[in-house]
């Protein structure tokens, strides 16, 4: 059920593809998006994150913190995940998010945790035939492929996240939806035979 045997951070996000079913065809979407994140200079980095309404922090790993080279500050906090399994958490840190035009920016406070979770998809998934609307921009432009996660939104800020505008894509259990980040994908679709 966990990649690799990793317990620590996969209960927390009910990843995407299930196997325990007849249902091997069906993968759901984590909504993703790419956004940008300061560094210790002011400077910003891109970066893929989940957004999670049912999380109630917000998590980075340990990697995208060496990278950006931000001061951490002590915490002790434990978040609790499925199956009564909880994780210690003993940084946390302050710093900048803001969406790819630049006119979204939020301060925010992450508990840093040596890893969110695995890639989000183990396959790339078929949108060749989605009719996406052409006047859009996706929060993640490349949501239909596998990719790090080095940042978790949690709840804190989700409903801040939303703006108006939401549809189903024709033909398809795909629905996207308006963000400050861009459209957010989710549903469900088919993994590329």
């Amino acid at each position: 059920m966990f990649p690799n045997n990793d317990l620590s951070f996969g209960s927390l996000l009910l990843l995407g593809e299930r196997s325990s079913y007849n249902d091997s065809e069906k993968c759901v979407l984590l909504s993703t998006a790419t956004l940008l994140i300061s560094n210790r200079e002011g400077e910003s980095l891109p970066v893929k994150a989940i957004l999670d309404s049912g999380a109630c922090c917000n998590l980075i790993s340990e990697n995208l913190v060496g990278l950006l080279g931000v001061e951490r500050q002590k915490t002790d906090a434990v978040i609790s995940c499925l199956n009564g399994a909880s994780v210690r958490v003993k940084t946390q840190l302050k710093t900048d998010i803001s969406n790819r035009k630049g006119d979204y920016i939020r301060k925010i406070d992450f508990l840093v945790v040596p890893k969110i979770t695995g890639v989000t998809l183990s396959k790339c998934l078929d949108i060749s035939e989605l009719n996406l609307p052409p006047n859009i921009t996706l929060a993640d432009p490349h949501f239909q492929k596998p990719g790090k996660i080095d940042l978790l939104l949690g709840n804190e800020y989700f409903c801040e996240f939303l703006r108006p505008g939401q549809c189903r894509v024709p033909n398809s259990q795909l629905i996207i939806q308006n963000s400050v980040f861009g459209f957010l994908a989710s549903d469900r679709l088919k993994p590329k035979q």
